[in-house]
């Protein structure tokens, strides 16, 4: 997510100040078109909650386990999905308007994308292509900021579950 937004805003200059696309250029266009995704392996709560998540005597760290589960999960998801369909419906559109994506698996994110001379002389005068790119990086920054929400939910939980286990102990 971190790339993405860097990658905006160098597209955003580079098409301000430069009046030929680079290799660099090539690179970051390419990374506007990635959408990150969260799978978190649930299959340990899915174990506990079938054992009956009762088992856990602490009330507030049961709690806490099914919060982070059954709501911090879904509302990120949540928000990761409407990015993912903006990304289809709006930003994918306008980036195959102009560039050509080819797979390089030498590139971090297996893609690289060419645009023409004639094409970089439209986009640069496309103010359309600045917003999208904007948003972007807007909606790129809010699923960043729920995951960052999730990451300190499951670090939060982890102390919690380290305290708890050398009180048993």
């Amino acid at each position: 997510m971190n790339d993405i937004n860097i990658a905006c805003e160098a597209v955003k200059t580079y098409i301000k100040t430069q009046d030929s696309p680079s290799e660099q250029f090539f690179i970051d266009a390419a990374t506007l078109r990635v959408t990150p995704h969260f799978d978190p392996n649930t299959s340990g709560y899915g174990l506990l909650v079938s054992k009956g998540i009762g088992v856990i005597s602490n009330d507030s760290l049961r709690n806490d386990i099914s919060l982070h589960y059954e709501r911090l999960y879904s509302y990120y998801k949540r928000y990761e999905e409407e990015r993912i369909q903006f990304h289809a419906l709006h930003s994918e559109p306008k980036l195959i308007e102009y560039f050509a994506p080819k797979f390089d698996k030498n590139q971090t994110y297996f893609v690289i994308h060419n645009i023409s001379q004639e094409d970089f002389a439209i986009l640069k005068k496309d103010k359309a292509f600045n917003k999208i790119v904007s948003a972007i990086a807007f909606e790129n920054s809010a699923v960043k900021q729920r995951a960052q929400r999730v990451e300190s939910s499951m670090i939060s939980l982890i102390t919690f579950l380290e305290k708890e286990i050398k009180i048993l102990n």
